[in-house]
């Protein structure tokens, strides 16, 4: 019987043909080597494309970090430099805890500034990041006025590390300490000649 179409002439002529069992073995571990350099080659490359993506990610965060300190010391350098009158007198966080009583945390005596001579004058409403906070004025042994602010971490200032900023001539310092974040802002101190 002979094929009529040349559909049925191919496969009968591919029907008769055979490899030989060592070929047709030696052509499938080529095939399965190179299945393996393929998913090889997929998991590096999945590989570098997540590390990507995370140092992506960690630049970004701390692009959007850097942002949000650059504000703070921005609001705190322009709060400082305006001097206004404290609202509130008091030679202790004690008294001033007492007079304060719109704040919904304690006012806490920083450990950073331990140390550094520095006296209590007053205190008075402010906001951080539109954030209620205490804005309180300290006077140094030089008589130079610094302004200590405090105010509860948020998800957004709980992020942020301690970091020390120029804005305005004023320094400003941040920190985090006992759920509350801090900011001191004082004159920029210039080098000595």
């Amino acid at each position: 019987m002979k094929p009529s179409t040349l559909r049925e002439t191919l496969r009968a002529h591919y029907d008769e043909e055979s490899l030989r069992p060592e070929t047709l073995q030696r052509l499938l571990s080529l095939e399965g080597a190179g299945r393996r350099r393929k998913s090889l080659g997929y998991g590096w490359g999945l590989a570098a494309a997540l590390l990507l993506s995370l140092g992506l990610l960690f630049f970004w965060n701390g692009m959007r970090q850097n942002d949000l300190a650059a504000g703070i010391a921005a609001e705190v350098a322009m709060n400082h430099a305006k001097d206004l009158a404290v609202e509130f007198v008091a030679t202790d966080l004690s008294g001033l805890r007492k007079q304060m009583d719109k704040l919904d945390f304690t006012l806490l005596e920083s450990h950073h500034l331990k140390g550094r001579g520095l006296r209590l004058l007053g205190a008075r409403y402010c906001s951080i990041q539109g954030q209620l906070a205490a804005q309180i004025r300290l006077k140094d042994g030089t008589g130079s006025t610094q302004t200590l602010y405090q105010t509860p971490l948020d998800s957004s200032t709980a992020r942020l590390s301690a970091r020390r900023s120029v804005a305005a001539g004023i320094e400003v310092q941040m920190w985090q300490e006992d759920g509350l974040f801090m900011v001191l802002a004082e004159a920029e101190r210039k080098p000595e000649e």
